[in-house]
C-alpha cells in the first residue's frame, strides 16, 4: 500500500512540475493537474489539498536535490575559480530543469515575501556555510577583494535572467526556435563563468 501511496504522489508531483512548467502557477489549476496525472480531482486534494500546497511540494523536491551539491561544491578542496565554475552549471542545470522557479520567486517578493523565503530557508539552505566557504584565504591571493554577498549575487543575476526573460529573449533573438535557445543557455554556462571570473581575477 505504502509503495502505491508513494508512486501516485511521485505521478502527481511529476504531473504538477509539467503544468508548472507550461503554463506557471498562476495558469495551472488543480483540474490541469488531475488530468495530467490521470487521476481524478478529488484524489488530488486527497494527497495535496490546495495548489499552492502542491507548488510547495514540487518547489522544496527540486531545491533539496540542489542544495546539498551546491554546499559539496562550496567546501571542496577546488580552487575558486573552478568552484565558480560548477556553482554555475549545477545551478543553471537546476533551472533549466525547473524553470518556473525564478518566475514563482519574483512574483512572490512583491506579493508575500517571506514565503519564497520559508521555502529556500526550508530546503535546508545554509548561507552562513556557503559565505563562510566561498571565498578562503589562498583564493584572495588570486582576485580582487569582494564581499561574497555580491559573488553570490553577481552569479544568481547572471544565471536567472535568461529564464526571467525567455519569452521576450526567445521571440526577438531566435525567433522562438526552441533548438537556438537550449544553445543559447548552454553557451550561457560557459559565458557567464567568464565573466564573473575575468571581473574577479587580479
Amino acid at each position: 500500500m505504502d509503495k502505491k501511496i508513494g508512486r501516485t504522489e511521485s505521478r502527481i508531483l511529476e504531473a504538477a512540475k509539467e503544468q508548472f512548467i507550461r503554463n506557471g502557477l498562476d495558469g495551472t489549476s488543480m483540474q490541469n493537474i488531475a488530468d495530467a496525472a490521470a487521476i481524478n480531482k478529488s484524489l488530488l486534494h486527497y494527497y495535496f489539498r490546495s495548489k499552492e500546497k502542491l507548488f510547495d511540494s514540487v518547489f522544496n523536491y527540486a531545491l533539496k536535490r540542489f542544495v546539498p551539491q551546491i554546499h559539496d561544491i562550496v567546501v571542496s578542496d577546488n580552487s575558486i575559480f573552478t568552484r565558480i565554475e560548477m556553482i554555475v552549471n549545477q545551478y543553471m542545470d537546476m533551472l533549466d530543469e525547473n524553470p518556473f522557479i525564478p518566475l514563482f520567486i519574483l512574483h512572490e517578493i512583491h506579493r508575500n515575501p517571506q514565503r519564497p523565503a520559508d521555502l529556500l530557508l526550508g530546503s535546508g539552505l545554509d548561507l552562513k556555510l556557503i559565505l563562510r566557504n566561498l571565498i578562503r584565504e589562498d583564493d584572495r591571493k588570486l582576485m580582487r577583494p569582494i564581499d561574497p554577498i555580491h559573488l553570490i549575487v553577481n552569479i544568481i543575476s547572471l544565471c536567472v535572467f535568461p529564464y526571467v526573460a525567455s519569452p521576450l529573449i526567445d521571440q526577438i533573438m531566435f525567433n522562438n526556435r526552441k533548438e537556438l535557445s537550449l544553445k543559447f543557455r548552454e553557451e550561457r554556462k560557459e559565458e557567464i563563468t567568464r565573466f564573473i571570473i575575468n571581473a574577479i581575477s587580479i
